[in-house]
């Protein structure tokens, strides 16, 4: 070969020619097999290659690394190797060159500007939060609710369970994620936190209590709070973003124990008003339903006339008209001739006050209407 154990590329003797001596063949193809070898054989790095003949080995020769967990990184003029640092340190920069620093609880930015790397348990732990405080990039679906599920507490009578979900607050401008259940008391002032008190303003009351995730815009916590208010609850200090994502009723000093399944809520005992000889006027039944809001009501009428006419019975909402029931019109015919009782299972949207309606072609002493509410379906303010 031409190249020295250095890599520096010589031409054999005799290679050059002598003027006026005709050149000779062999020492001129000698000169033309070495080149050709030459060229077809890795280039040192000497000679600005990297004497290698595959990618891997190529890069092995260039490199400055030397041992294990070596990093590449460049000081102000040249590539450098930097040794692995010690067990447990991270990966940082002091604005001018990377360098290894020990760990600290969680990725911060000190006064000189050097920003430590988040281990991956403490992204793990901010990922909700990154979504909730960043709608601008990751904004949830329009109106979204999810999960926010409530339950009735270990204390029935006061306390509520709400349940982990993700909603956009009732202006549709900001994620609200709720990372973790929660349980909030009726019978105390709010307080942030689970197992604290959850009542806006006020003294504990037999009414319908609107449960609302609330948000603080400056430190992205999420809480529940529970008002009497089905618009605008008072909002703790700080805290901006709101949204409904339930409503319950207190009756009797105790909240009326339900199940919820997504937006339908089974009380756990249904709940029947009777009315004898109500006439042939409309009548106006308030359910027991939350108020404030429309809901559907899922209610079971039921009818009874010992009479041998058959009298009409109709149900309907106050967004329908007031038809007067006729054999034409009607949800239940009942008395002798149909058989002295009737009933129907519906569900109707109620009034912001609970109402429904129902009304009779005709009423008797021995005429019995019952509605028997079973629970609502609560949309919660999302999009169909």
């Amino acid at each position: 070969m031409p190249r020295s154990g250095a890599g520096t590329f010589t031409w054999p003797a005799g290679t050059y020619a002598v003027p006026n001596t005709p050149v000779g063949s062999v020492p001129h193809n000698a000169a033309l097999d070495d080149l050709q070898a030459d060229l077809n054989a890795p280039r040192p790095v000497s000679a600005g290659g990297t004497g290698a003949t595959s990618p891997a080995s190529a890069f092995e020769a260039l490199s400055p690394m030397t041992a294990r967990g070596d990093l590449v990184t460049r000081d102000a003029t040249t590539s450098k190797r930097l040794p692995i640092g010690a067990a447990g340190t991270i990966l940082a920069s002091d604005g001018t060159d990377v360098l290894w620093k020990a760990a600290t609880a969680g990725a911060t930015e000190d006064a000189a500007g050097t920003l430590e790397i988040a281990t991956e348990a403490e992204n793990a732990a901010r990922a909700s939060a990154v979504l909730a405080v960043t709608p601008k990039y990751n904004p949830l679906p329009p109106n979204h609710l999810s999960g926010c599920w409530l339950s009735n507490g270990t204390d029935a009578v006061n306390d509520i369970d709400i349940y982990p979900g993700k909603a956009r607050d009732s202006t549709d401008a900001v994620n609200m994620i709720l990372a973790a259940a929660l349980t909030k008391r009726l019978d105390a002032a709010w307080a942030v936190g689970s197992d604290q008190g959850g009542l806006d303003t006020g003294s504990i009351a037999n009414t319908t209590y609107h449960v609302w995730l609330i948000k603080r815009a400056d430190t992205g916590v999420v809480d529940a709070l529970l008002s009497a208010s089905a618009t605008a609850p008072t909002m703790p200090t700080n805290y901006t973003h709101k949204r409904r994502v339930g409503s319950i009723i207190r009756s009797a000093g105790s909240i009326l124990a339900f199940a919820q399944n997504g937006d339908e809520f089974l009380l756990d005992t249904p709940v029947a008003d009777s009315d004898t000889n109500p006439g042939t006027a409309s009548v106006v039944k308030v359910c027991t339903v939350p108020l404030g809001i429309p809901v559907n009501a899922m209610v079971t009428i039921m009818a009874r006339n010992n009479n041998a006419s058959t009298q009409y019975l109709l149900v309907s909402a106050f967004t329908q008209a007031n038809m007067v029931p006729s054999i034409n019109l009607y949800d239940i015919a009942f008395g002798q001739d149909q058989g002295a009782n009737g009933s129907i299972w519906r569900a109707l949207r109620t009034s912001t006050a609970g109402a429904i309606r129902y009304r009779l072609d005709a009423s008797s002493a021995s005429t019995v209407i019952t509605v028997l509410t079973q629970g609502w379906v609560d949309m919660r303010g999302r999009l169909l």
